[in-house]
Protein backbone atom coordinates (compact mmCIF):
# COMPACT_ATOMS: atom_id res chain seq x y z
CA UNK A 1 0.00 0.00 0.00
CA UNK A 2 1.55 3.29 -1.00
CA UNK A 3 2.36 5.89 1.58
CA UNK A 4 1.09 9.63 1.00
CA UNK A 5 4.50 11.77 1.68
CA UNK A 6 4.81 15.20 1.07
CA UNK A 7 6.62 14.08 -2.09
CA UNK A 8 3.28 12.98 -3.27
CA UNK A 9 1.11 16.18 -1.57
CA UNK A 10 3.58 18.59 -3.02
CA UNK A 11 0.94 20.10 -5.14
CA UNK A 12 -0.87 21.12 -1.71
CA UNK A 13 1.70 22.35 0.72
CA UNK A 14 2.59 25.88 0.80
CA UNK A 15 5.29 27.98 2.48
CA UNK A 16 5.24 29.18 5.85
CA UNK A 17 6.67 32.94 6.00
CA UNK A 18 7.17 34.41 9.65
CA UNK A 19 5.21 37.54 10.50
CA UNK A 20 8.99 38.87 11.60
CA UNK A 21 10.75 40.95 9.16
CA UNK A 22 14.57 40.21 9.90
CA UNK A 23 16.99 43.03 10.77
CA UNK A 24 19.35 44.46 8.50
CA UNK A 25 22.74 45.15 8.95
CA UNK A 26 23.11 48.56 10.69
CA UNK A 27 25.66 51.27 10.02
CA UNK A 28 27.27 53.63 12.43
CA UNK A 29 26.90 56.99 10.84
CA UNK A 30 29.46 59.17 12.40
CA UNK A 31 32.20 60.59 10.02
CA UNK A 32 30.18 63.95 9.73
CA UNK A 33 30.20 64.42 13.13
CA UNK A 34 33.86 65.83 13.43
CA UNK A 35 33.43 67.92 10.50
CA UNK A 36 32.91 71.34 10.02
CA UNK A 37 29.48 72.10 8.51
CA UNK A 38 28.71 75.16 6.59
CA UNK A 39 25.73 74.74 4.08
CA UNK A 40 25.37 77.08 0.50
CA UNK A 41 22.33 78.96 0.34
CA UNK A 42 20.12 78.31 -2.47
CA UNK A 43 20.50 80.58 -5.62
CA UNK A 44 24.66 80.82 -4.76
CA UNK A 45 26.38 78.34 -6.79
CA UNK A 46 27.00 74.92 -6.28
CA UNK A 47 30.86 75.25 -4.89
CA UNK A 48 31.91 77.07 -1.86
CA UNK A 49 35.30 77.70 -1.10
CA UNK A 50 36.89 77.76 2.36
CA UNK A 51 39.74 79.98 3.02
CA UNK A 52 42.68 79.86 5.89
CA UNK A 53 45.74 82.23 7.09
CA UNK A 54 48.77 80.35 7.74
CA UNK A 55 50.07 80.86 11.06
CA UNK A 56 52.26 83.95 11.34
CA UNK A 57 55.97 83.25 12.16
CA UNK A 58 57.39 84.59 15.36
CA UNK A 59 59.98 87.68 14.68
CA UNK A 60 63.26 86.74 14.34
CA UNK A 61 65.10 89.56 16.03
CA UNK A 62 64.47 92.22 18.87
CA UNK A 63 63.24 95.19 17.34
CA UNK A 64 65.67 98.30 17.04
CA UNK A 65 64.57 101.62 18.79
CA UNK A 66 62.84 103.79 16.92
CA UNK A 67 63.50 101.54 13.44
CA UNK A 68 59.95 100.32 11.94
CA UNK A 69 60.52 96.04 11.95
CA UNK A 70 60.19 94.92 8.05
CA UNK A 71 55.83 93.94 7.80
CA UNK A 72 54.87 90.45 8.07
CA UNK A 73 52.55 89.12 4.67
CA UNK A 74 49.31 87.34 5.79
CA UNK A 75 49.37 84.33 3.44
CA UNK A 76 46.03 82.41 3.27
CA UNK A 77 45.01 79.51 0.89
CA UNK A 78 41.71 78.32 -0.55
CA UNK A 79 40.18 75.20 -0.69
CA UNK A 80 36.73 74.67 -2.83
CA UNK A 81 34.17 72.20 -2.91
CA UNK A 82 32.03 71.72 -5.40
CA UNK A 83 28.64 69.52 -4.35
CA UNK A 84 27.68 66.32 -6.04
CA UNK A 85 23.84 65.32 -5.75
CA UNK A 86 23.32 61.47 -4.54
CA UNK A 87 20.13 59.84 -4.98
CA UNK A 88 17.48 56.77 -4.92
CA UNK A 89 14.12 55.51 -5.40
CA UNK A 90 12.06 51.95 -5.05
CA UNK A 91 9.10 51.44 -7.04
CA UNK A 92 6.29 49.61 -5.26
CA UNK A 93 2.49 48.42 -7.37
CA UNK A 94 -0.21 48.69 -6.45
CA UNK A 95 -0.54 44.57 -6.37
CA UNK A 96 2.67 44.40 -4.33
CA UNK A 97 1.06 46.65 -1.38
CA UNK A 98 -1.78 44.41 -1.49
CA UNK A 99 -0.65 41.45 -1.78
CA UNK A 100 2.60 41.02 0.49
CA UNK A 101 2.40 39.88 3.48
CA UNK A 102 4.90 42.41 5.14
CA UNK A 103 4.30 46.06 5.48
CA UNK A 104 6.11 46.75 2.39
CA UNK A 105 6.35 50.80 2.20
CA UNK A 106 7.49 51.15 5.43
CA UNK A 107 10.14 48.29 4.79
CA UNK A 108 11.24 50.32 2.10
CA UNK A 109 11.09 53.63 4.13
CA UNK A 110 13.63 52.22 6.43
CA UNK A 111 15.83 50.73 3.45
CA UNK A 112 16.18 53.48 1.67
CA UNK A 113 16.88 55.65 5.08
CA UNK A 114 19.55 53.22 5.57
CA UNK A 115 20.85 53.51 2.72
CA UNK A 116 21.36 57.48 2.11
CA UNK A 117 23.26 57.65 5.66
CA UNK A 118 25.32 54.57 4.42
CA UNK A 119 26.18 56.79 1.13
CA UNK A 120 27.33 60.17 3.18
CA UNK A 121 29.19 57.90 5.42
CA UNK A 122 31.33 55.95 2.62
CA UNK A 123 31.42 59.42 0.49
CA UNK A 124 33.03 61.52 3.87
CA UNK A 125 35.45 58.02 4.03
CA UNK A 126 36.97 58.31 0.37
CA UNK A 127 37.66 61.67 1.30
CA UNK A 128 39.40 61.07 4.84
CA UNK A 129 41.12 58.02 3.33
CA UNK A 130 42.81 60.54 0.42
CA UNK A 131 44.43 63.00 3.51
CA UNK A 132 48.49 63.10 3.10
CA UNK A 133 49.30 62.82 6.45
CA UNK A 134 49.76 58.97 7.07
CA UNK A 135 51.53 56.96 10.05
CA UNK A 136 52.02 53.29 9.63
CA UNK A 137 51.64 51.43 12.47
CA UNK A 138 55.18 49.40 13.80
CA UNK A 139 57.17 52.76 12.30
CA UNK A 140 57.45 50.91 8.94
CA UNK A 141 58.01 52.43 5.74
CA UNK A 142 54.45 51.55 3.87
CA UNK A 143 51.25 50.26 3.60
CA UNK A 144 52.85 46.69 1.93
CA UNK A 145 55.29 46.76 4.68
CA UNK A 146 53.14 45.97 7.76
CA UNK A 147 52.80 42.73 9.01
CA UNK A 148 50.25 41.25 11.17
CA UNK A 149 51.59 42.20 14.59
CA UNK A 150 51.94 45.88 13.35
CA UNK A 151 48.36 47.03 15.58
CA UNK A 152 46.67 49.74 16.89
CA UNK A 153 48.36 50.55 20.13
CA UNK A 154 48.79 53.38 22.76
CA UNK A 155 52.11 54.00 21.45
CA UNK A 156 50.81 54.89 18.07
CA UNK A 157 47.94 56.83 19.08
CA UNK A 158 50.54 58.85 21.12
CA UNK A 159 52.28 58.90 18.45
CA UNK A 160 50.07 60.76 16.34
CA UNK A 161 48.75 63.16 18.97
CA UNK A 162 52.01 64.35 19.31
CA UNK A 163 51.51 65.14 15.15
CA UNK A 164 49.04 67.05 15.64
CA UNK A 165 49.66 68.98 18.76
CA UNK A 166 53.10 69.73 16.53
CA UNK A 167 50.80 71.04 14.10
CA UNK A 168 48.94 73.14 16.26
CA UNK A 169 45.60 71.23 15.59
CA UNK A 170 42.96 72.66 18.28
CA UNK A 171 40.37 70.26 19.98
CA UNK A 172 36.82 69.48 19.23
CA UNK A 173 34.03 70.27 21.71
CA UNK A 174 32.80 66.57 21.42
CA UNK A 175 30.07 66.30 24.30
CA UNK A 176 27.13 67.49 21.96
CA UNK A 177 27.64 65.38 19.17
CA UNK A 178 29.17 62.11 20.55
CA UNK A 179 27.90 61.08 24.16
CA UNK A 180 24.67 64.03 24.30
CA UNK A 181 26.39 65.61 27.23
CA UNK A 182 27.57 69.00 26.42
CA UNK A 183 30.02 69.28 29.25
CA UNK A 184 32.01 66.65 28.44
CA UNK A 185 34.78 68.46 27.25
CA UNK A 186 37.24 69.10 23.96
CA UNK A 187 38.99 66.01 22.64
CA UNK A 188 41.17 64.96 19.22
CA UNK A 189 38.29 62.44 17.72
CA UNK A 190 39.71 59.37 16.59
CA UNK A 191 37.66 57.24 14.22
CA UNK A 192 38.49 53.59 14.09
CA UNK A 193 36.49 50.25 12.83
CA UNK A 194 35.52 47.67 15.10
CA UNK A 195 38.46 45.50 14.59
CA UNK A 196 40.85 48.56 15.61
CA UNK A 197 38.46 49.08 18.35
CA UNK A 198 38.83 45.55 19.95
CA UNK A 199 42.99 45.93 19.43
CA UNK A 200 42.67 49.26 21.62
CA UNK A 201 40.38 47.60 24.28
CA UNK A 202 42.99 44.55 24.21
CA UNK A 203 46.23 46.93 24.64
CA UNK A 204 47.23 46.73 27.92
CA UNK A 205 47.63 50.80 28.88
CA UNK A 206 44.21 51.55 27.61
CA UNK A 207 42.40 48.71 29.79
CA UNK A 208 44.78 50.14 32.95
CA UNK A 209 43.66 53.56 32.65
CA UNK A 210 39.76 52.69 31.59
CA UNK A 211 38.94 49.59 33.90
CA UNK A 212 37.74 52.46 36.55
CA UNK A 213 36.83 55.37 34.29
CA UNK A 214 33.71 55.92 33.85
CA UNK A 215 34.00 57.44 30.71
CA UNK A 216 35.14 54.17 28.71
CA UNK A 217 31.55 53.46 29.77
CA UNK A 218 29.67 54.82 27.53
CA UNK A 219 27.06 53.56 25.58
CA UNK A 220 26.73 53.10 22.22
CA UNK A 221 29.32 54.51 19.45
CA UNK A 222 32.16 55.99 21.60
CA UNK A 223 34.79 53.01 22.64
CA UNK A 224 36.08 55.65 25.45
CA UNK A 225 38.64 58.23 26.15
CA UNK A 226 42.29 58.28 26.43
CA UNK A 227 44.75 61.02 27.03
CA UNK A 228 42.52 64.19 25.06
CA UNK A 229 41.49 61.63 22.63
CA UNK A 230 37.43 60.33 22.59
CA UNK A 231 37.61 57.15 20.11
CA UNK A 232 34.53 56.13 17.83
CA UNK A 233 33.64 53.12 16.10
CA UNK A 234 32.56 53.58 12.25
CA UNK A 235 31.51 49.93 10.47
CA UNK A 236 31.27 51.65 7.32
CA UNK A 237 35.59 51.99 7.13
CA UNK A 238 36.45 49.59 4.44
CA UNK A 239 39.79 47.91 5.13
CA UNK A 240 42.21 47.67 2.39
CA UNK A 241 43.95 44.71 0.59
CA UNK A 242 47.56 44.70 0.94
CA UNK A 243 50.05 42.25 2.29
CA UNK A 244 47.89 42.16 5.05
CA UNK A 245 44.39 43.24 5.97
CA UNK A 246 45.01 47.05 6.33
CA UNK A 247 42.73 49.03 8.85
CA UNK A 248 42.38 52.76 8.50
CA UNK A 249 42.19 54.70 11.45
CA UNK A 250 41.12 58.64 11.65
CA UNK A 251 42.44 60.92 14.12
CA UNK A 252 41.19 64.67 13.58
CA UNK A 253 40.85 67.88 15.23
CA UNK A 254 38.84 71.13 14.66
CA UNK A 255 38.75 72.01 11.23
CA UNK A 256 40.50 68.92 9.73
CA UNK A 257 37.85 68.53 6.84
CA UNK A 258 34.35 70.05 6.65
CA UNK A 259 31.02 68.42 5.02
CA UNK A 260 28.84 71.44 2.98
CA UNK A 261 24.88 71.21 2.40
CA UNK A 262 23.38 72.19 -0.89
CA UNK A 263 20.27 70.26 -0.60
CA UNK A 264 19.71 68.25 2.65
CA UNK A 265 18.61 65.15 3.02
CA UNK A 266 15.33 64.68 2.03
CA UNK A 267 12.91 62.00 0.73
CA UNK A 268 10.27 61.73 -1.39
CA UNK A 269 6.71 59.72 -1.91
CA UNK A 270 5.36 60.00 -5.42
CA UNK A 271 2.06 58.50 -6.32
CA UNK A 272 0.29 56.63 -6.51
CA UNK A 273 -1.48 58.71 -9.80
CA UNK A 274 -0.80 61.50 -11.68
CA UNK A 275 -0.36 61.89 -15.53
CA UNK A 276 2.01 58.72 -16.22
CA UNK A 277 0.19 56.51 -13.83
CA UNK A 278 -3.47 57.06 -14.95
CA UNK A 279 -4.78 54.06 -12.78
CA UNK A 280 -3.03 54.32 -10.15
CA UNK A 281 -0.85 51.28 -10.29
CA UNK A 282 2.17 52.28 -8.51
CA UNK A 283 4.08 54.74 -6.25
CA UNK A 284 7.59 55.64 -5.75
CA UNK A 285 9.64 56.56 -2.63
CA UNK A 286 12.85 57.56 -2.69
CA UNK A 287 16.00 60.49 -1.34
CA UNK A 288 18.22 62.94 -2.03
CA UNK A 289 20.50 65.01 -1.18
CA UNK A 290 23.10 67.56 -2.73
CA UNK A 291 26.63 67.61 -0.38
CA UNK A 292 30.53 67.56 -0.88
CA UNK A 293 33.02 66.75 1.62
CA UNK A 294 36.44 68.06 1.27
CA UNK A 295 40.02 68.32 3.89
CA UNK A 296 40.60 71.48 5.18
CA UNK A 297 43.90 71.39 6.68
CA UNK A 298 45.76 67.85 6.13
CA UNK A 299 48.21 69.31 9.14
CA UNK A 300 45.04 67.99 11.45
CA UNK A 301 44.39 64.85 10.05
CA UNK A 302 46.40 61.69 10.83
CA UNK A 303 45.69 58.37 8.84
CA UNK A 304 46.98 55.64 11.00
CA UNK A 305 47.25 52.36 9.00
CA UNK A 306 47.59 49.10 10.71
CA UNK A 307 46.75 45.59 10.67
CA UNK A 308 44.50 44.18 13.14
CA UNK A 309 44.49 40.57 15.32
CA UNK A 310 40.37 40.80 15.25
Amino acid sequence: MAATTTTTTAADLQTYFSKRLLDVAGRDVVLTDAAYTEDIPANSSKTISFTQYARLAIPGAVLTEGTAPTDTALSPTATTATIDQWGAFVTLTDLAELTIKHPIVQEATMLLGEQAAETIEVTVNSVLVAGTSVQYAGAVANRVGLGASNVMSTTELRKAVVTLQKNGARKINAGDKFDNNSSAGNYYILYVDPSVGMDILADADFKAANQYNAESLKAGRVLGTWFGVMIVISNVIPTITSTVTVHTSYLVGRNAYAVTNLQNLKSFVEGPGGVSDPLNQKRTIGWKVGFKAAILNNSFLVRIESASNY
